[in-house]
């Protein structure tokens, strides 16, 4: 049993220092991200992002606007690139003193402060760290009272639809 164990924690180092494309689907080919901000129990706001967007929380500033407004006391920064993307897919940018779980498939679970250590630096948040998000990924950030709830997953079919002329 432990060395089912280890192999299952190895598989998730290995997709966390970016060989994840053998062990899953980047979102980048085809998924979409959705970001629940939350506060207690309460959500603030809810949010989806394609493959190629990008989700900043933080305070304005005249080069942009974040897509959430939290002020950059509560942040641990003035203003974050929560999720970017680029040509290997979309990722998560954490702040150094990140806490809170990512959930790789139903039996894999790792803690952020432990799986930090093992990231690679943000190129877009000096400082921070990235989390190449793979579809099926749940990541649940704690930032102060603040939770952001980052899904990557499938886009949704969606039905053909039918005109009042066609004969459907």
């Amino acid at each position: 049993m432990q060395e089912l164990v280890d192999a299952r924690s190895a598989q998730a180092d290995q997709f966390v220092q970016g060989e994840a494309g053998r062990h899953g689907v980047s979102v980048v080919e085809g998924g979409v991200v959705q970001v629940r901000v939350a506060w207690g129990e309460n959500t603030l706001c809810v949010s989806q992002v394609d493959g190629a967007g990008e989700f900043w929380v933080g305070e304005s500033t005249p080069q942009r606007e974040p897509d959430f407004v939290v002020s950059g006391e509560q942040l641990g920064a003035l203003l974050l690139p929560l999720i970017t993307s680029d040509a290997t897919g979309c990722h998560l940018n954490l702040l150094p003193n990140a806490k809170g779980t990512v959930r790789f498939s139903k039996n894999e679970i790792r803690d952020l402060e432990a799986l930090s250590a093992s990231l690679p630096s943000s190129p877009d948040f000096p400082g921070g760290t990235r989390l190449s998000l793979m579809i099926g990924m749940h990541a649940c950030v704690q930032i102060g009272a603040l939770r952001f709830e980052v899904t990557s997953v499938e886009p949704e079919a969606r039905p053909a639809r039918a005109f009042a002329g066609d004969g459907a």
